[in-house]
C-alpha cells in the first residue's frame, strides 16, 4: 500500500508537468501520505461519520469543518 501510493503521488506530480520540480513535489506528498496509510493498518483510523443516520452530529459536522 505504501507503494501504491508512493506512485500514484509521484505520477499526479508528474500530470501537473513534466518538470522534475513536481515530480518531486508529488514524491513529496506521497511521503507526507506514507504515516496515514501505515496507521490505517493499525485500526486507527477515522470513524464512519453518521453511522446509520441520515446527517452527522453537530460535534461531526465541527470536525469536517475544521480539518
Amino acid at each position: 500500500q505504501v507503494r501504491n501510493a508512493l506512485i500514484v503521488f509521484t505520477v499526479s506530480g508528474f500530470w501537473h508537468g513534466a518538470n522534475w520540480t513536481f515530480l518531486a513535489w508529488g514524491l513529496l506528498n506521497g511521503l507526507y501520505f506514507v504515516p496515514l496509510v501505515l496507521a490505517r493498518g493499525r485500526g486507527t483510523g477515522s470513524a464512519i461519520v453518521a453511522q446509520g443516520r441520515p446527517f452527522p452530529s453537530g460535534t461531526e459536522l465541527r470536525g469536517m469543518a475544521t480539518t
